[in-house]
Formats: C-alpha cells, structure tokens, sequence
C-alpha cells in the first residue's frame, strides 16, 4: 500500500525515529521515509520497520528502526546525525 501524509516527529534518533501519525500503521510493516533538516537544508530517504503502536486514530504514536537499506541515506543519516542535532 502506498500513501502520502505528514507526520509529526517526536524523537530523532541516529537508529530510530518516534513519530505521531493521524492513522493507524501496523507493525512490522516497512515504512520509507523523507526526512528533510535545515542549516543547511538536506533531504534524507530512510526506510525502516515499524516497531510499535501505541493509541488510536486521530492520535497514534509510531515507533520506527531504521535499516541501512541499499538506495537510501542512511550513511548519510548516521554520518550527518550528530551534527544535525548536537547543541
């Protein structure tokens, strides 16, 4: 199944990602994901598995794991990580 819909992130982490969703993933399922940052902006496609669910729709938290996943950032992701978010 493919969709297209804006999340709102909770937790970024270098492995793993927690987000808030208005709908119902399962988990399990695999998930590709567009991260884009600022200064300077930078676009990341991530892919990762679907660890947990927690809540109902129209407020659901969604625990992500990301894969290093041939065509993806994820290199680029973890090399880039601790400077994107380091104080």
């Amino acid at each position: 199944m493919a969709f297209q819909s804006r999340v709102r992130p909770l937790i970024f982490h270098h492995v793993g990602y927690t987000f808030k969703s208005n709908i119902v993933l399962y988990p399990h399922s695999l998930l590709n994901i567009t991260v884009g940052l600022n200064n300077p902006f930078a676009m990341y496609l991530l892919r990762g598995e679907i660890r947990w669910v927690r809540g109902k729709e129209p407020d659901v938290c969604i625990g992500l794991l990301l894969e290093d996943v041939e065509g993806t950032d994820y290199d680029k992701w973890t090399n880039d990580f601790a400077d994107a978010f380091s104080a």
